[in-house]
């Protein structure tokens, strides 16, 4: 008799898991049909080293939100070309027309925006679209007057960084700025220059991959020996246009001189760079992230301003410091 009942029971429960089943699948499919639908445009591609910081922020966004985002990457620090261009824009133009619609677009860096921006009317109509990790100030403060626009400006901590060099060595005479051929190297170097009082208490130079090639920058390096410094701005692309990824461009330098590195953003410390006042790729996406869930929450974009302090942070490596005799009394 009680094996009787105990077979009743366990058929029971198994009626009632069936009869939920469909139930709870249906549910989980109007939540799908429900979520928030997220275009994630970057300018370059998962091996770029701040790539790695700006995923933390977002998956930890998307699992306290549930909200789907798809990515797209355009890789241009390494395909410029407008072959590359054209096929990139065919390629999402044909996506975009299969997918469902997207809620919103997210931007991150230069090459994104421009891209976006160009085509605003046409792929990306009358959705909202929010930036990060813009060098460009000029045109990330541009989109304050565009209604559908707004983001996270990049805003690099020049001044600051090599004052903080002039701390480290009080015997510091001369900065040399690295650039190269790239759009964000190009527009930092631009803001560098455009400086004011900036070679006031030291001797500033350039050593800009737009008129070099990796050949002749390495014999440049070669020459400097001494009281002076790198302060790394970019250096992916020479004036052939032939490329190298950072941590690569990075071993090259340190091959070619002994002389401090000192960077403006995060990546490169641990791998030969003593410091700086740096770009936080983990929290500027979070403000970015931020401003999509305020969109999504109901707020209007056109009523949420850019924002233009870049959340910067002084980081140094003991290790380097200590290999280039830059150890202080007081560390900053």
């Amino acid at each position: 008799m009680n094996k009787k009942k105990g077979l009743c029971f366990s058929y029971c429960c198994l009626f009632l898991l069936l009869l939920l089943f469909p139930v709870q699948a249906e549910s989980q499919k109007l939540r799908e049909t429900k979520r928030k639908r997220i275009c994630l445009i970057h300018s370059y591609n998962s091996n770029f080293p701040t790539y790695i910081h700006a995923s933390k922020a977002i998956n930890e966004f998307v699992d306290s939100t549930h909200y789907h985002i798809d990515v797209e990457f355009m890789n241009s620090k390494e395909f410029v070309d407008e072959t590359y261009i054209k096929q990139f824009h065919d390629f999402l133009s044909y996506k975009l027309s299969k997918r469902k619609a997207y809620d919103l677009f997210l931007v991150a860096d230069d090459y994104a925006l421009e891209y976006v921006l160009k085509y605003q009317n046409d792929l990306f109509k009358a959705k909202p679209i929010v930036f990060w990790g813009i060098n460009n100030l000029e045109l990330a403060k541009e989109q304050n007057l565009n209604l559908n626009c707004t983001g996270v400006v990049e805003d690099i901590s020049i001044k600051e960084t090599i004052k903080l060099a002039k701390t480290l060595n009080s015997k510091l005479d001369e900065v040399f700025i690295v650039s190269d051929n790239t759009i964000s190297g190009k527009t930092d170097l631009k803001r560098v220059l455009g400086l004011k009082d900036l070679s006031a208490a030291i001797d500033v130079h350039t050593l800009n991959l737009s008129e070099l090639s990796f050949s002749e920058f390495g014999k440049n390096l070669q020459k400097l020996k001494g009281n002076k410094a790198l302060l790394l701005l970019s250096q992916y692309r020479d004036k052939e246009f032939k490329y190298k990824p950072f941590f690569e461009g990075l071993s090259y330098i340190k091959k070619n001189t002994d002389i401090p590195v000192y960077h403006l953003w995060e990546h490169g410390m641990g791998q030969g760079v003593v410091g700086g006042n740096l770009i936080n790729h983990y929290r500027q996406t979070q403000e970015a992230l931020k401003i999509a869930d305020r969109i999504f929450k109901g707020e209007s974009i056109e009523n949420i301003a850019v924002l233009e302090e870049s959340p910067n942070q002084c980081y140094l490596d003991y290790n380097e410091l200590k290999e280039a005799n830059l150890l202080p009394t007081i560390v900053p």
